[in-house]
């Protein structure tokens, strides 16, 4: 029997291993996920039907269809908290999002400060995180400033946590050296991490069945991939004169190729049990972002102010939306390949929420707020539509996190959590 906290080792690189049906016997532990994109959504257009059948997934939904089996929608759920407590609307549906708390009052940001609770992540992580080399991982798309629209992770209350928005960072915080100049040394002297370990690793496969070496080939293929694609988008052409420091591309149109990269290295932070609880975060509250690559041409939070009328813009916001949900469906599909033991994949073993700050832009509303809760829980977890008629977002966070394991009976502001979100848990 091989150990699961076997790390391959070499030349001063080491590299977590895949869950292996070669591990000792038992449940794959369970990870949980937050991740969010901004500016409320067209609810309409949002929010799926039932059927004769059973329920149909809407126009933004419809790209989760292979996962529908594996996905708990629950309509009508109001950030309650978000009702006390100073701040605007985004400031509020930021703040309050993953915390279920007020935001501070202070100066720092007009009349507000940061969170006044820790986030639902953090306190898994409390939990899920003490196994494992990271005990979190907040990772960013275009995050580029320090504020409260910009932050979603508090551990404690007043403590943001800042989400790294260079892949490259992420990949040698995960894969290499802390010491940036000790990694570009490494990245100059090796093709690749993976060559670093290509001994032992090599040494490994003759001791695991047919199935654990497949899987260990794929994994591998999959690191190569993803070091070569942050190469690609990191490093300038040929044509370009290097500069002293790697550059990261920070213009809008590199958005979706980011993302990509940053959805991919939260997978494998995951399959390799680097960490059990992560973090995802599109843009910020208010997110500027013109989604070009989609067709749009008008920044995303100037659509989320256009009026119910006006047909054009709720077409464009509907779009962005759609997009948000097809990079959420690739999240899934990277954990539904991976195999995670007993028969099982990694989205079999999470718990993965994503989340809104606002209903409804225009009016910055923060009811019928949409969420979307992915994966099995290990078995804890329902799938479907969900009735909530107003549930308390700080519910649903709280069956979440026993879903996850955590042994928590309350989440946020007591005053407005009574207990898990009826529903969510089988």
């Amino acid at each position: 029997m091989i150990s699961r906290r076997l790390v391959l080792r070499a030349a001063g690189v080491s590299l977590a291993l895949p869950w292996l049906e070669a591990f000792a016997q038992g449940t794959s532990p369970r990870r949980f996920v937050t991740v969010f994109s901004p500016n409320g959504t067209v609810l309409d257009s949002w929010a799926p039907t039932r059927t004769p059948m059973g329920w149909a997934l809407s126009p933004i939904l419809a790209p989760l269809a292979p996962f529908q089996s594996k996905v708990l929608v629950p309509l009508q759920v109001d950030l309650k908290t978000a009702t006390t407590g100073p701040g605007d609307g985004h400031q509020r549906g930021m703040g309050h999002l993953w915390t279920a708390r007020a935001l501070q009052s202070s100066s720092l940001f007009g009349n507000v400060g940061w969170a006044s609770g820790p986030s639902i992540d953090q306190v898994v992580a409390s939990s899920l995180g003490a196994e494992t080399a990271l005990r979190s991982l907040e990772l960013g798309v275009m995050v580029t400033e320090a504020t409260v629209l910009s932050r979603m992770s508090y551990s404690p209350a007043g403590f943001p946590l800042a989400p790294e928005s260079d892949p490259r960072a992420v990949f040698e915080r995960l894969f290499g050296a802390a010491d940036p100049l000790e990694a570009a040394r490494r990245r100059a002297n090796r093709k690749s991490v993976l060559d670093a370990v290509l001994g032992e690793f090599n040494a490994l496969s003759p001791k695991v069945s047919v199935a654990d070496r497949a899987v260990l080939d794929a994994h591998a293929d999959t690191i190569r991939e993803v070091e070569r694609r942050i190469d690609a988008v990191v490093a300038p052409s040929s044509t370009c004169v290097r500069p002293s420091e790697p550059v990261t591309p920070t213009g809008p149109d590199s958005f979706p190729q980011l993302g990509a990269l940053q959805t991919d290295l939260l997978a494998l932070a995951l399959a390799c049990d680097l960490t059990r609880v992560a973090s995802l975060q599109w843009s910020r509250s208010a997110s500027p972002i013109v989604h070009r690559w989609s067709g749009v041409g008008i920044e995303h939070h100037e659509l989320s102010h256009h009026t119910d009328d006006d047909a054009s813009a709720r077409a464009d916001i509907t779009t962005i939306h759609r997009w948000y949900a097809e990079q959420f469906a690739r999240l899934l599909s990277k954990l539904e390949s991976t195999p995670a033991g007993g028969g099982t994949s990694l989205l079999d073993q999470s718990v993965i929420i994503w989340g809104n700050e606002l209903g409804q832009g225009n009016t910055h509303s923060h009811r019928a707020v949409p969420f979307v809760v992915a994966g099995g829980g290990g078995g804890t977890l329902r799938s479907g539509l969900l009735e909530t008629n107003g549930g308390s977002h700080s519910e649903l966070l709280l069956a979440c996190a026993q879903a996850a394991g955590a042994p928590l009976t309350t989440f946020g502001d007591p005053s407005f959590c009574q207990g898990p979100m009826a529903g969510v848990l089988r």
